[in-house]
């Protein structure tokens, strides 16, 4: 099987890397050629070998050259994240719907192919008014232009599998929590924050309420989302292939508890409120929870508590 894995140096990307470095055959099948594009180098597992192509895949050769490579599996996680797209409207587009448009446009245009593609979505596909727990038949309506960016993508790749062009589905990723490393331009990047800083002895901001609820799943489950849909029966979609995952829903101060039974309460003083009204009006438009129930049914797992992600970020980061 030939695999094309975009957005290789990204956090899930890395994830994913490192599950199949582990288990050569997790994705159902032996990887014949694995070929890894970012904008910068990725990080490559002892034990894994791969053709790194590196650059701008926003444009229409650059996704052209891609894909005269024939994948049989494309995993698509690469993207401006949601603070960055809102800040900058032109290069959220241009990346986030532009360049993913390219790659299903070159895929489309190549004769006798038809590959399988996991594009990675997103819970700002969903916006005000929501019910709670939100579920399967809720309709889009997204309230940033990263959710919007993410929705239209969706909707392409349900059209272009409903013509035969390609066999995808738009896995609609929680927030994951903890990530490793910096802080991003996400504007959900203080659920992180707040947990991996004062781990390590530093002070992190909190910008909005403690009451605020949010949806979450781990990098270990973010990259296992990718493992397990290259695997089952995609038709079982139907017509619609967004597909929300499951995850766990917990409020800030949910978060900061399970800090506390894992750190104690020297962690949780390291953490200083200071509200944020821009990162607060978005959040506060993302729904808090889901009932997820079609992923469930297609054996996708969500993590049994925030207190075991944090000990995964320990385990694996720490």
């Amino acid at each position: 099987m030939k695999v094309l894995i975009i957005g290789a140096a990204g956090m899930v990307g890395q994830q994913l890397l490192g599950q199949l470095a582990a288990d050569p055959l997790a994705l159902g099948a032996q990887i014949s050629a694995l070929v890894l594009a970012d904008i910068a180098p990725a990080a490559l597992p002892d034990g894994l070998s791969a053709e790194g192509v590196w650059g701008d895949f926003s444009s229409q050769a650059a996704a052209t050259a891609l894909i005269a490579r024939r994948p049989d599996l494309i995993i698509h996680l690469a993207a401006i994240v949601s603070g960055e797209a809102e800040l900058d409207f032109d290069k959220g587009y241009r990346v986030n719907f532009d360049g993913t448009r390219a790659l299903l446009e070159a895929i489309r245009q190549s004769d006798n192919y038809c590959p399988r593609l996991l594009f990675a979505s997103t819970i700002a596909v969903f916006g005000a008014p929501l019910t709670h727990p939100v579920a399967d038949t809720h309709h889009l309506t997204p309230l940033t232009s990263y959710g919007t960016q993410k929705a239209m993508t969706e909707l392409l790749i349900s059209d272009y599998t409903r013509r035969g062009f390609l066999d995808g589905a738009a896995l609609r990723l929680p927030t994951i929590c903890v990530r490793p490393g910096k802080p991003n331009g996400a504007a959900s990047s203080f659920f992180s924050s707040i947990i991996r800083e004062p781990l390590v002895g530093q002070e992190a901001v909190l910008p909005v309420s403690t009451h605020h609820r949010h949806w979450f799943a781990s990098p270990r489950s973010a990259a296992g989302f990718f493992v397990h849909g290259a695997k089952i029966d995609l038709s079982a979609l139907g017509a619609s292939r967004g597909l929300t995952l499951p995850g766990l829903s917990v409020t800030v101060e949910e978060q900061i508890e399970a800090l506390r039974k894992v750190a104690g309460q020297e962690a949780v003083d390291l953490i200083r409120s200071e509200p944020d009204e821009m990162i607060e009006q978005i959040v506060a438009g993302w729904p808090p929870g889901f009932t997820a129930d079609r992923g469930r049914a297609l054996g996708f797992v969500a993590d049994e508590s925030f207190e075991h992600i944090i000990r995964e970020h320990i385990a694996d980061q720490l």
